[in-house]
């Protein structure tokens, strides 16, 4: 593993971009215009017919130009929002409730100079939003001040990012050929890294039934299901290993963990 560097103090103050398809993108931050703290009424969730399913117009937006390289909903009720990064560093919220507000509901940040690889929104605290980038920097935005802070860096290229549902001062990083490195906020250091790969982790799922088992997939072909107490240095023995032909980009547990979706 890569020797990890003390993150910098420095604050970073996000540079906004106009997309030319969206003219009034910059209007208001994303916490102003959607609601963040505000008590609303809950959407009722049902079943749905998919055949029934159609795409409208305003249902697609341009948020970020360039590829986009990860998306994250956020996860609650009372506003309809999506978060992007692209491959030029770029994160975009786009809040698809715009009949709420003025102009088309997009936000777009310049926090890193490289490829974002990472999003995740902080599920205590949905103003807090971290995002990482493969020059091995991880950032913390907080979203109501629109700054982003550095809160950790790697020499290695981080591909990936999560967290335990129930432990929000740690991050769970998918860092250089194969490797996962839990970083403790707290202690300001990683706690404890393991190489399960042979190659690169592109994403990091807990379940939502046991905090300690972790499901990965990785560019080696495979998607594994670990039990992070029974990782040791001399064995590194998957609970659950699945092959695919080519690279595996996505392994996700369903919300009762007892299914396993990969892609």
């Amino acid at each position: 593993m890569a020797e990890h560097r003390e993150p910098q103090s420095d604050e970073v103050r996000p540079m906004k971009k106009r997309i030319p398809e969206t003219p009034n993108a910059m209007r208001r931050s994303p916490c102003e215009s959607s609601g963040f703290g505000e008590e609303r009424k809950s959407r009722a969730w049902g079943a749905f017919d998919l055949e029934s399913m159609k795409l409208e117009e305003e249902n697609v937006a341009r948020v970020v130009p360039g590829r986009i390289m990860a998306v994250r909903f956020l996860p609650c009720f009372h506003v309809s929002m999506v978060v992007v990064g692209n491959k030029f560093g770029e994160v975009g919220f786009w809040n698809m409730d715009t009949e709420k507000e003025d102009g088309d509901g997009i936000y777009v940040y310049h926090p890193h100079l490289g490829p974002i690889s990472g999003i995740l929104v902080q599920p205590f605290s949905l103003s807090k939003v971290f995002t990482a980038c493969y020059d091995g920097f991880v950032r913390l935005m907080d979203v109501e001040k629109e700054r982003f802070d550095l809160v950790y860096y790697s020499d290695e290229t981080i591909y990936s990012v999560s967290q335990r549902p129930n432990e929000e001062k740690c991050l769970f990083l998918g860092e250089g050929r194969g490797g996962l490195t839990s970083w403790d906020e707290r202690a300001g250091k990683s706690s404890s890294s393991w190489m399960l790969h042979q190659d690169r982790v592109n994403t990091i799922d807990f379940s939502s039934s046991n905090a300690d088992i972790v499901a990965t997939s990785s560019t080696d072909g495979s998607a594994c299901i670990w039990d992070l107490r029974r990782i040791v240095a001399d064995s590194k023995k998957s609970l659950k290993t699945v092959h695919h032909l080519k690279a595996v980009h996505s392994a996700y547990f369903s919300p009762s963990a007892s299914l396993l979706a990969t892609t």
